[in-house]
């Protein structure tokens, strides 16, 4: 590579890393030699593709890490026996978030044991995988950030 050609690379390099276009940035440093072949467009759509997971991967460990779920729990996971009587068509109804559009939030009870910390868990990281943000509580964490909530007249954030 000659020396000009590697000099505006190195630019446009840092150029990338600093408008936070870290992946699009390693790709361009770490050129994968079955990429050579392929047309500017279809390495741009490359670079764009793999930018765009690694931020889209980003802000769902994030929203995961902010919603404080307890478990690593999944729709997935989730046992239907006879015994639990959870129903597989109401979980799945769940499991698509219309609830969310509704503005509607899931509370759960049952016995200690029966499985309910699970569940909302594997709701929670469900919805987080889908973009929405989260926040777990159980209710004593959840009526002392109520009564907070109504001292400080802020109720909007709930």
């Amino acid at each position: 590579m000659p020396e000009v050609e590697r000099m505006l690379n190195n630019q446009t390099i840092e150029k990338l890393r600093d408008m936070k276009l870290k992946a699009m940035a390693q790709m361009l440093s770490e050129p994968d030699p079955s990429d050579l072949g392929l047309s500017f467009e279809e390495r741009l759509g490359l670079m764009v593709e793999k930018e765009w997971m690694a931020k889209k991967n980003s802000k769902i460990k994030r929203l995961l890490r902010n919603a404080s779920l307890s478990l690593n729990a999944s729709i997935e996971g989730i046992e239907y026996t006879a015994n639990r009587a959870i129903e597989k068509q109401s979980i799945l109804e769940l499991a698509s978030c219309n609830f969310i559009e509704k503005s509607l939030n899931i509370i759960t009870t049952g016995k200690t044991g029966c499985g309910k910390t699970y569940l909302i868990c594997a709701f929670g990281s469900n919805a987080c995988r889908k973009g929405y943000t989260v926040k777990y509580y159980r209710i004593p964490e959840l009526l002392l950030e109520i009564q907070d909530a109504k001292a400080q007249t802020n109720t909007q954030n709930l």
